[in-house]
């Protein structure tokens, strides 16, 4: 194999290199833990300094591009001296392999100039640019009419797409690449795999924005087991995950968290609590839900102090969070006790959790619903 340069992600840095045995997040029985390995051994990725390798995250256009061309040169691209596209400045990182691959005909941008390299990246995009780059021979027919067809139904036929992709929309991850990647270059046409032509249209890209030290899943399944146990002693039945509400939550969290302050109000409202605002944030979001005896929809939300710099920061914020769910149980008996009468709402049935945190807060929200009566796109992946 040529010499290939490190995969870095997210920064130039020094990243420490370890086989995939050795990444503290990939272990023997993650998917991708052969093709991690792999391509380890060969130096083509290299695990964050922390020891992690983080197969879960999305990678970027200008990250994969990185990769690939590393995979087929024998040395980086030549810094450009202008810019090739207005969003890539001669000086970045990057730069070098996104200008040689819209030289070769590999990528040429947005109609306004633009490349967009920190967007992620899906599955018919990544199909296109590790076809062309790695020169993959296409099929001779090809079945589909869209731009993808010849190159989704090609990596199709040779097995590539790991059965976790299903969707043409659908963000390839760390892990996913690793595997796509692994089984091109070694013909791995054994390995099970979604057919090109079992693809799903659309499906919704979701992202909990969440640290890898934490446990988001344990730290969702606490939070039910709090509630659940509190409707019990009220003799009220329990709540049932809904990923749609979950995904909405989350998109509230962050974006509190990106403005640096929590509460209700929606853009462009004054009123702290804008039921039709609300309301209408959620329709644009793809949901609406069924009217039972003028309940519908209620939003809980909590924000706190949280610090952590630990390997495993998961017990710590659920000791931050655990402040605001004893807020809202000690509105019990009450005369303002919104909170607590989302907790045991007879009417709501389902509920959703989104949690995000930055260098010294927490952002949580909670959504709760009767039924969702719209029927949004699918999420593109599971939620934990």
């Amino acid at each position: 194999m040529k010499k290939i340069l490190a995969f870095l992600l997210l920064s130039l840095g020094l990243l420490t290199a370890s086989l995939a045995s050795a990444y503290t997040d990939v272990t023997d029985e993650n998917d991708y833990a052969d093709a991690i390995a792999w391509l380890t051994e060969q130096g083509v990725i290299q695990g964050y300094a922390d020891g992690t390798y983080a197969p879960d995250a999305p990678v970027n256009r200008a990250e994969f591009l990185k990769i690939l061309i590393a995979l087929h040169t024998d040395e980086a691209p030549a810094a450009p001296t202008t810019p090739c596209f207005t969003d890539v400045a001669t000086d970045t990182w990057f730069a070098p392999y996104v200008c040689s691959a819209k030289t070769s005909g590999i990528v040429s941008g947005y109609s306004d100039g633009t490349f967009a390299p920190a967007q992620t990246i899906n599955v018919v995009e990544a199909s296109k640019i590790i076809a062309l780059t790695l020169g993959t021979p296409l099929n001779a027919t090809v079945y589909g009419t869209q731009w993808y067809s010849p190159y989704l139904e090609t990596l199709g036929d040779l097995k590539v797409y790991p059965t976790e992709l299903n969707y043409l929309n659908e963000n390839v991850t760390r892990g996913q690449l690793a595997e796509m990647l692994w089984r091109l270059e070694l013909a791995k046409t054994d390995q099970s795999a979604t057919a090109w032509s079992a693809f799903e249209p659309d499906c919704i890209n979701f992202s909990t924005d969440i640290p890898a030290n934490i446990d988001l899943e344990t730290i969702a399944d606490t939070w039910l087991t709090w509630t659940n146990q509190t409707r019990a002693g009220q003799g009220l039945p329990a709540y049932t995950w809904n990923d749609q509400l979950t995904r909405t939550a989350t998109v509230w969290a962050v974006y509190n968290k990106d403005r640096g302050y929590m509460n209700h109000k929606r853009p462009g409202t004054t009123a702290y609590y804008d039921y039709t605002a609300i309301e209408n944030w959620f329709e644009n979001l793809g949901l609406t839900f069924k009217n039972d005896g003028g309940y519908t929809y209620t939003e809980n939300i909590g924000y706190g102090p949280y610090y952590c710099e630990e390997d495993d920061c998961t017990t710590d914020l659920l000791e931050a969070i655990r402040y605001t769910y004893d807020y809202f149980i000690s509105e019990q008996g009450s005369s303002y006790s919104p909170h607590w009468n989302s907790i045991v709402a007879s009417r709501f049935k389902e509920i959703g959790f989104g949690l995000t945190v930055d260098d010294d807060s927490y952002y949580l929200t909670v959504h709760y619903a009767t039924e969702i009566t719209s029927d949004p796109a699918p999420l593109c992946n599971d939620l934990y």
